[in-house]
C-alpha cells in the first residue's frame, strides 16, 4: 500500500487481472461485473467503482481505424444497454457509460 496525504493506494493482483484501491474507489480491468444475470456484453474496459457516492463508471476505449468516431461512440453506448439497467437493479447505485473514442472525427 502506497499513501500521500490521505489518498491510499493498494494494488491486488489475481491472476492477470488487476484491481486498484484508492480509498473508496475501486478500478476494475480485464473483469466482468458482478451481476446474478447472464448478459451477451458484460465486461467493459474499465469499471470505476466508487462505494462512497455509490456509483459504477463503465468506461470502454476503442481507437477505431476510421474516421467514424460518432458512430463508434453510438455503437458503444448501444453495446452496455443492459449492464447499467443490471448494475442498478441488483447493487442499488448510480451507473453511467462512458465510451472514450479517440481517433479522428
Amino acid at each position: 500500500m502506497v499513501c500521500l496525504g490521505n489518498m491510499c493506494m493498494a494494488t491486488l493482483h489475481k491472476g492477470d487481472n488487476d484491481i486498484i484501491i484508492i480509498n473508496v474507489v475501486n478500478i476494475l480491468w480485464n473483469e466482468q461485473a458482478r451481476i446474478d444475470r447472464t448478459i451477451p456484453n458484460n465486461k467493459p474496459d474499465i469499471i470505476n467503482r466508487d462505494n462512497e457516492k455509490e456509483t459504477y463508471l463503465l468506461i470502454d476505449v476503442d481507437i477505431p481505424g476510421d474516421r467514424n468516431v460518432i458512430k463508434r461512440e453510438a455503437e458503444k453506448i448501444l453495446k452496455y444497454k443492459d449492464l447499467p439497467t443490471e448494475l442498478q437493479r441488483m447493487w442499488n447505485v448510480k451507473t453511467e457509460v462512458i465510451p472514450v473514442i479517440t481517433g479522428a472525427p
